[in-house]
């Protein structure tokens, strides 16, 4: 099947090594890393690509590639704060890919919070495919106390 993320000249030239070569473990392996490592640079980083039982007599190999999708998107170790009040931040939606940099920029804008920390979790999800992100937080009761102590006194009052 054509996947656009790999029919470009980029990803032609670092799989070209491969091609027109030896069949071989190793360079199925090699070409399966590269292929992550690809995916990867590319800001995505929940792919998995594995070579599906086949006939390699011909010296042709097909990999699978499956690119996660979001599955569920959830909060947990709340206390003082709601699930919504977290995943509300959060812009990917069931279904969507998951691009690293804007997951992450996501949870800094969270983490501004001074009483909410949040990390992100990614699991395995229930379909084949989705992976579920989990906003691991950590809160505390969203209230600080100050006081404070004046001594100077004021011209006014003569104090």
């Amino acid at each position: 099947k054509n996947i656009a993320m790999l029919d470009n000249y980029e990803f032609r030239k670092i799989i070209q090594p491969y091609l027109g070569q030896p069949v071989t473990m190793r360079s199925i392996s090699l070409m399966v890393r590269d292929t992550i490592v690809y995916y990867q640079s590319k800001g995505r980083p929940v792919v998995d690509v594995f070579v599906p039982e086949q006939e390699i007599t011909t010296g042709v190999v097909q990999l699978m590639v499956v690119e996660a999708r979001v599955g569920q998107v959830r909060a947990e170790g709340l206390k003082w704060f709601s699930e919504e009040s977290v995943i509300d931040n959060i812009r990917v939606q069931s279904g969507d890919v998951i691009y690293a940099r804007e997951l992450l920029e996501d949870i800094d804008y969270i983490n501004r919070n001074p009483f909410l920390f949040t990390r992100p979790v990614l699991e395995p999800g229930k379909e084949f495919g989705t992976t579920d992100i989990v906003a691991d937080s950590k809160d505390r009761f969203p209230m600080r106390f100050y006081a404070g102590y004046e001594d100077t006194g004021s011209r006014t009052t003569g104090l």
